[in-house]
């Protein structure tokens, strides 16, 4: 006899903090930021603040960071502040001696998940201003098991890296005789879903369950395969995937 496994998922929210330099004097506002994705100190992009080229970046990944220029003979360095506040430059200072209206960039590869905040610092002779932060949640690199690997219980994915609203088969083995699968999603909000309707089958045991799933959101999803059958039951995951735009 095994026991249930149960897993609690809860919701994270950060605090994203608004920072703009002007000749030394620093204001600042609060902004509540989502932990997945990438948000924007006012909600939307002015286009002074950093943009990423991906709203869901994952850890290893590489990406193209830019804003505007709005002075004349601006110096622009982009900087990221990671999950342990550590503030580190974003590749080079990009010097623009007259680019009003163009706009500047820069690489980004991060190596460490979690909540990344971007900023972008244009100076210029007796001036200087800080724009952000673009605050990104990023994830791990694909689809990863629990324990490691993809132990044959555990839910198998069509596709590592899943994107929102495209349909995957999510597939499980079946090890017991007289079995109901049920398979589940927990997503970035907290709340699990059913997948699909349960699998019913009546002696399967070596063959493979199956559902298809089409996520609706992006952020981390944790799928989970629930066997069931005649006084017993047992609850295999999570399978970890973050879903990308």
């Amino acid at each position: 006899m095994h026991a249930v496994v149960r897993y609690g998922i809860a919701a994270a929210v950060a605090v994203a903090m608004v920072m703009v330099m002007v000749g030394g004097t620093m204001a600042t506002a609060e902004a509540d930021q989502s932990s997945s994705g990438c948000t924007y100190s006012s909600g939307s992009n002015p286009a002074n603040q950093p943009a990423v080229s991906s709203t869901t970046p994952q850890v290893n990944s590489t990406y193209t960071i830019s804003a505007a220029v709005l002075n004349p003979n601006t110096t622009v360095i982009f900087s990221a502040v990671g999950p342990d506040g550590t503030s580190v430059p974003i590749g080079s200072p990009v010097v623009v001696a007259d680019g009003v209206g163009t706009t500047a960039s820069v690489q980004w590869t991060p190596t460490t998940t979690g909540t990344h905040r971007l900023y972008a610092a244009e100076s210029g002779p007796g001036w200087n201003f800080t724009y952000g932060p673009t605050t990104c949640g990023v994830a791990p690199a694909g689809c990863t098991y629990s324990s490691g690997s993809n132990p044959a219980n555990q839910p198998a994915i069509s596709s590592t890296t899943p994107q929102v609203n495209s349909t995957y088969t999510v597939s499980a083995a079946v090890l017991n005789p007289n079995t109901t699968i049920a398979f589940s999603a927990v997503g970035p909000d907290g709340t699990s879903v059913p997948i699909g309707s349960p699998v019913a089958v009546a002696d399967g045991v070596g063959t493979t369950a199956s559902v298809q799933w089409t996520p609706t959101t992006t952020g981390t999803h944790r799928l989970y395969a629930a066997e069931s059958g005649p006084g017993w039951n047992f609850t295999y995951g999570p399978t970890t995937c973050p879903v990308a735009s």
